[in-house]
C-alpha cells in the first residue's frame, strides 16, 4: 500500500512547497535507499518487541546490539514499554486519518484515562536529528485527536504529547490546542490547493517553494524546474555580467577570467548544492530507464566494471598454494588476500583466470553504443 498524497513524513516539505505534493506523484524519484529499508527494518522488529510485551508483559529484548540504529531503536522500545506498559490503551503502527489525503501510521500511540494524556511515539533512524514539535508528530497528534473526539468530545481536553526516540534518547513536546488546529488549517490550505489545481482553478507554479531544506528529500528534485532555477538564481549576477560583457565585446563564454572574483566565488559556493542536484537528475532519470523509458542518446550500463572477487575462496586458496612458492601467511593478511593483491604477488594470470569472477558493477547511464553503419559491410 502507498503512501497519502499528504504523507505525515513528508509534511516539513509539502506544508512550505505546496506545489511539490502533486509533483512527487507525477515525477517519482529514483527510489528508496538501502538506508530507508534498514529504518523500514528497525521499526518492523520494534513492533514485534513491542507487541509481545505488551501481551506477556515482559520485555525481552534482542541480543545486545552493536550498531548506533539498533542501539537506538532498543533505547525508543525500553521508554514505550516502561512508560505505558500499566494502565494505557497503546497501539501500535496504528493508522491515522486527518483529512482525506492525509494519513499516516504512527508507531506507537498510547491512552492514560487515569492521567487524561495520548502520547504518540515515533522512531526515528536517521542522522538528522527530528524534534518532536516536527509537523509529522503535529499530524499525527491532529489526528488521534481528531478520531477520539469524534467518539467522545471529553478528549478535546486531554493533554497531547509528543515523543521522538533518536540516537539513544527520547524528547517530549506537549502541544496545545490552539497549535494543533493550527497544523490542520495549514493542512487543509494544502490539500485545497492540490484540490484547485487539479481542477484548473490554481497553477501548480504559485506552488512552489524551491530551496535546500525543502527540496532536500522530494523525489521530484531532479525533475524539477523551480529547482534548478533556484539553484541558478544565485549566479544571476554572473548571468548579468556575462551580457555586460558581450555588450564591451568581451567573450561571452563563461570563461573564469571574464567573471569577478566575487561572481567565481558565489559559482564555488553554489558548487556543492548544484552537484547535488545533478546526482537528483541522474537518480530519477535512470529510474525512468528502469522502467522502460527511452532517454536519448543513454542506455543502462556501468560506469565501469565491478572488483574482482573469489569464485571459491577455499577453492583458489589451494589452488595458489599448490602451484605457487607463496606460503599461507602470504595469503591470508589476516583474511585471504583479493585477487588484485594476488596478482601483485605474481600469481600467474592463468591461474588468477580460472579462478576470478567479477562483481556486477553499480547501475549507472552511460552514454549508448553507436554502431558506424559502413563497419556492417567489413
Amino acid at each position: 500500500m502507498g503512501h497519502a498524497l499528504l504523507s505525515p513524513s513528508a509534511s516539513s516539505r509539502w506544508l512550505h512547497c505546496k506545489a511539490s505534493a502533486l509533483l512527487a506523484v507525477i515525477m517519482p524519484g529514483g527510489g528508496s535507499s538501502a538506508a530507508a529499508e534498514y529504518g523500514t527494518q528497525l521499526h518492523a522488529e520494534a513492533e514485534e518487541i513491542l507487541g509481545r510485551a505488551f501481551k506477556t508483559g515482559e520485555l525481552q529484548m534482542l541480543p545486545e546490539p552493536k550498531d548506533p540504529q539498533t542501539v537506538a531503536m532498543h533505547a525508543y522500545v525500553q521508554y514505550v514499554f516502561q512508560q505505558h506498559s500499566a494502565g494505557c490503551d497503546v497501539t501500535l503502527e496504528g493508522k491515522e486519518v486527518l483529512t482525506l489525503t492525509c494519513s499516516g501510521t504512527a508507531d506507537a500511540i498510547a491512552i492514560d484515562e487515569d492521567f487524561e494524556t495520548v502520547e504518540v511515539s515515533d522512531l526515528k533512524t536517521g542522522n538528522k536529528l527530528v524534534s518532536p514539535q516536527s509537523t509529522q508528530v503535529g499530524i499525527y497528534l491532529a489526528a488521534v485527536r481528531r478520531r477520539l473526539t469524534e467518539k467522545n468530545r471529553k478528549y478535546y481536553d486531554y493533554s497531547y504529547k509528543g515523543t521522538i526516540g533518536q540516537s539513544g534518547r527520547t524528547e517530549s513536546c506537549v502541544w496545545s490546542a490552539e497549535k494543533l488546529n493550527d497544523i490542520v488549517d495549514r493542512v487543509r490550505e494544502v490539500e485545497d490547493f492540490v484540490k484547485d489545481v487539479i481542477f484548473g482553478k490554481a497553477k501548480l507554479a504559485d506552488g512552489f517553494c524551491a530551496n535546500d531544506s525543502t527540496c532536500h528529500w522530494c523525489p521530484a528534485a531532479g525533475n524539477c524546474v523551480a529547482r534548478r532555477q533556484s539553484l541558478f538564481d544565485a549566479s544571476e549576477g554572473v548571468a548579468k555580467e556575462v551580457a555586460s560583457n558581450a555588450a564591451k565585446g568581451i567573450s561571452t563564454d563563461w570563461a573564469p577570467l571574464t567573471l569577478s572574483v566575487e561572481n567565481r566565488a558565489d559559482i564555488i559556493k553554489a558548487a556543492p548544492r548544484i552537484r547535488k542536484w545533478l546526482d537528483e537528475v541522474e537518480a530519477v532519470t535512470l529510474a525512468e530507464a528502469h522502467r522502460g523509458v527511452t532517454i536519448p542518446g543513454f542506455e543502462i550500463g556501468q560506469k565501469r566494471a565491478g572488483t574482482r572477487a573469489w569464485a571459491n575462496e577455499k577453492r583458489a586458496a589451494e589452488a595458489i598454494l599448490a602451484n605457487t612458492e607463496l606460503s599461507k601467511d602470504q595469503l591470508f593478511q589476516p583474511k585471504f588476500i583479493s585477487p588484485a593483491q594476488a596478482e601483485k604477488l605474481g600469481v600467474p594470470e592463468e591461474t588468477l583466470d580460472a579462478l576470478v569472477i567479477r562483481k556486477e558493477g553499480k547501475a549507472a547511464l552511460v552514454p549508448a553504443k553507436t554502431v558506424d553503419p559502413t563497419s556492417l559491410f567489413e
